[in-house]
C-alpha cells in the first residue's frame, strides 16, 4: 500500500512538473528578447573583423598597379646576381677551353707511370712463371719415397682389415681372441702413425718448393 501511495506521489508531482514546463514556455513564445551586454560586444567584433577584411581587399586592389620605384637593396640585389651569372659563364668558358689543353709530364706523372709499368712487368712474370710450372714433373726425393711407401702400408692394412672382417664374419670368436686381435691393430696403427710423424720430423728441413723454383 505503500508504495502504491508513493507511485501515485511520483506521478502527480511529474504531471505538476510537466504543467509548469508548459505554461512557462506557452508565456514566453512571443517575448522579444532585447540586446544584452555580451550581444553588443560580439557585433562590435563582428563589425571591426569585416572592416578590417574590406580595408585588406581594396589595399590589394590599390596595389595591384604599382610600379614600385628602384631601391639600394633592388639595386644590390641586381649587382649579386650579375656577378653570380659573369662567374658561372666564366666558369664554362674555362671548361670549354681546357677540354683540349694537353697536360705536360711532370715528376710525379713519370714516378706513377714507371710504378705501373713495374707493376704490370711483376704480374706477367708471375703469369709467365705459372704458365712454364704447369707441366713441370717433380722429381722424387727421400720425403716423397717415404709417403708412397707410409701410404702403401696404409692401402695394405686397411685391405687386410677388410679382408679379416669378410673372413670372420659369420665366426664366432671368444672374448679374449677378439681383444688380442684389436689391440694388435691398434698397436700396428699406432706404430705406423708413429712412424710417419717421425719421418715428418727428419725430413722438416726439406723445402720442395724452394728445389723447385731454384
Amino acid at each position: 500500500m505503500a508504495e502504491l501511495m508513493f507511485g501515485m506521489g511520483m506521478t502527480k508531482k511529474k504531471k505538476a512538473d510537466n504543467a509548469y514546463v508548459k505554461e512557462t514556455r506557452d508565456a514566453l513564445k512571443n517575448v522579444n528578447i532585447s540586446d544584452t551586454v555580451e550581444g553588443s560586444v560580439r557585433k562590435e567584433q563582428n563589425n571591426r573583423v569585416r572592416a578590417e577584411k574590406e580595408t585588406q581587399r581594396n589595399t590589394v586592389r590599390d596595389n595591384q598597379n604599382v610600379n614600385v620605384s628602384e631601391t639600394v637593396e633592388s639595386n644590390e640585389l641586381k649587382a649579386l646576381a650579375a656577378r653570380g651569372k659573369a662567374e658561372k659563364e666564366t666558369q664554362r668558358n674555362t671548361i670549354r677551353d681546357n677540354q683540349n689543353v694537353n697536360v705536360t709530364e711532370t715528376v710525379e706523372s713519370n714516378e706513377l707511370k714507371a710504378l705501373a709499368a713495374r707493376g704490370k712487368a711483376e704480374k706477367e712474370t708471375q703469369r709467365n712463371t705459372v704458365r712454364e710450372n704447369q707441366n713441370v714433373n717433380v722429381t722424387e726425393t727421400v720425403e716423397s719415397n717415404e709417403l708412397n711407401a707410409l701410404a702403401a702400408r696404409g692401402r695394405a692394412e686397411k685391405q687386410a682389415e677388410r679382408d679379416t672382417k669378410a673372413t670372420l664374419k659369420n665366426v664366432n670368436i671368444s672374448e679374449s681372441v677378439e681383444g688380442q686381435v684389436r689391440k694388435e691393430q691398434n698397436k700396428m696403427e699406432k706404430d705406423w702413425k708413429e712412424a710417419g710423424r717421425q719421418q715428418k720430423k727428419d725430413n722438416n728441413n726439406f723445402d720442395m718448393a724452394r728445389a723447385l723454383f731454384n
